[in-house]
């Protein structure tokens, strides 16, 4: 299966939104990247650790909150995500495999974690 194969599936079996809803909320004010081998659904927030939910979308970004990301190889998953995602924010933001508790990095820890610094 594709990247986005995997993305599309796993959109069905755990949450309530469609594969197209998620698609479209992210093309239309986030960052949608496609290969065979990534997939990508991420938006830009502005993330406070004094306050860290909810995420604002009012004031000026400092942060990444990725939705999904779908990776078919057995490189280093954070490095291939650093490589889609060009411009540095402050944080990384993620919920992982659908749950609801927040995980927050720095782009300094994400680069250390990729072995990129």
């Amino acid at each position: 299966m594709t990247a986005w194969q995997i993305a599309h599936q796993w959109i069905q079996q755990n949450t309530d939104t469609t594969f197209e809803e998620a698609l479209t909320r992210n093309v239309e004010s986030g960052l949608v990247h496609a290969s065979s081998q990534h997939f990508l659904l991420a938006h830009e927030a502005h993330y406070n650790p004094q306050n860290p939910i909810p995420l604002m979308y009012d004031l000026p970004p400092n942060a990444w909150f990725v939705e999904l990301f779908v990776s078919t190889t057995k490189l280093n998953p954070i490095r291939e995500f650093l490589n889609i995602i060009r411009e540095a924010r402050e944080y990384v933001l993620w919920c992982r495999r659908g749950t609801d508790k927040l995980r927050v990095n720095t782009w300094s820890q994400m680069l250390r974690k990729a072995r990129l610094a």
